[in-house]
């Protein structure tokens, strides 16, 4: 996901309603934020 922060992208992830992901028509699957994830780190540490 980082690659949609470089400064490159960031105009174009900005007008976009949603966030494109190679992913199969109707797969589900779920997100975590990196905020989130950094924090459930710290915690297991």
């Amino acid at each position: 996901m980082e690659n949609v922060l470089i400064p490159a992208m960031a105009a174009k992830v900005a007008e976009m309603t949603v966030l494109a992901c190679p992913m199969p028509r109707g797969a589900r699957t779920r997100v975590i934020s990196h905020q989130d994830a950094a924090a459930h780190t710290v915690a297991a540490l």
